[in-house]
């Protein structure tokens, strides 16, 4: 009976789930090298009991870069609850950050699903560069992206200048507690396709600042602050919006150089749709109950203090201007 008995409790324990726990950063290194992550941390980039890159990227597991750089190589695919650069007050250091560079890399299979969360300290949480031209040239598969507290401490950025980086998982990438603290940041030449939503808080959720961005999903602008647009392109950048732009109490949902597709309006959404004809005069402005919405064919400017619309000329007005819904 007692060997029975045994025989069922080891059963049980090796076909439990992996629980879910946190590593933090020990070594600056790949974050599927052995004895890049630690179980308990002792400061920056340092910790007790390193474990085995199989043990950190069981799937499961949050994983903080506590001061260290942590390279995510080519031809890796990997799970973690979250990547952050946070600190989660244990004796982990606030920063350090997770990279990628593409450059060199030949192949298209690079893939990382993870939650992504900035601190306030040393930059992006998820840091992306390089110029391999390849499609995709790198796959993250994000349940949320979130800004930090600090100037530029970005959920994800990018600066990569050939491929195409795809963010997928309808996910949320939220803006953080300070202006330009975004939840994901663009300034390289590369285009970038985004499934999912921007939502902004005091910063915006998506800018950008180089490259076209295309996003399918919702922008929804800032109740907290008149400069958090939900997506926003500064300067040369971009934004192509097949969904719905959704204004907050404080912030338009989208500003800048922006093409829009929106989504026809349904039952049990919130907001009306605006367009505009290539003479700027509204040609469609109308509540949920409305069935038919139509679609931007080229760029505009409107601006986000006024409403102002302008095609094919930048707006003057403080923060650019966007296609906006109210």
């Amino acid at each position: 009976m007692k060997k029975i008995i045994l025989f069922l409790f080891a059963l049980i324990l090796f076909a439990s789930p992996t629980f879910a726990a946190s590593y933090y950063g020990c070594a600056s290194a790949a974050i599927n090298a052995d004895s890049t992550f630690c179980t308990t941390p002792t400061g920056s980039c340092a910790g007790d009991d390193p474990v085995t890159a199989a043990t950190a990227l069981a799937g499961t597991h949050s994983l903080f870069a506590n001061g260290c750089t942590i390279t995510v190589p080519e031809e890796l695919v990997m799970t973690a609850a979250k990547l952050s650069n946070k600190d989660d007050g244990t004796a982990m250091v606030d920063g350090g950050q997770f990279t990628v560079t593409t450059t060199g890399w030949t192949q298209t299979t690079t893939h990382v699903t993870a939650a992504i969360e900035a601190g306030g300290t040393t930059g992006a949480a998820l840091a992306i560069s390089g110029n391999a031209n390849l499609n995709p040239v790198f796959t993250l598969t994000a349940s949320a992206s979130t800004g930090g507290s600090a100037s530029l401490m970005c959920g994800v950025t990018t600066s990569h200048t050939n491929g195409t980086l795809v963010i997928d998982g309808a996910g949320t990438i939220t803006g953080g507690s300070q202006v330009s603290a975004y939840g994901f940041y663009s300034t390289g030449a590369g285009p970038v396709t985004i499934t999912g939503n921007a939502v902004a808080n005091i910063a915006p959720g998506i800018v950008s600042n180089g490259g076209p961005i295309a996003i399918t999903g919702n922008c929804t602008g800032s109740n907290t602050a008149n400069i958090g647009h939900g997506c926003n392109a500064l300067n040369t950048g971009a934004i192509t919006i097949t969904g719905s732009i959704i204004a907050g109490d404080r912030a338009v949902g989208a500003a800048g150089k922006i093409v829009w597709t929106p989504t026809a309006p349904s039952d049990g959404v919130t907001g009306h749709y605006v367009s505009f004809d290539g003479a700027g005069t509204p040609v469609y402005a109308g509540k949920n109950t409305d069935d038919v919405a139509k679609a931007l064919t080229t760029f505009y400017y409107i601006d986000p203090t006024d409403g102002s619309s302008d095609q094919g000329t930048a707006s003057a007005g403080s923060g650019g201007g966007g296609a906006w819904g109210f």
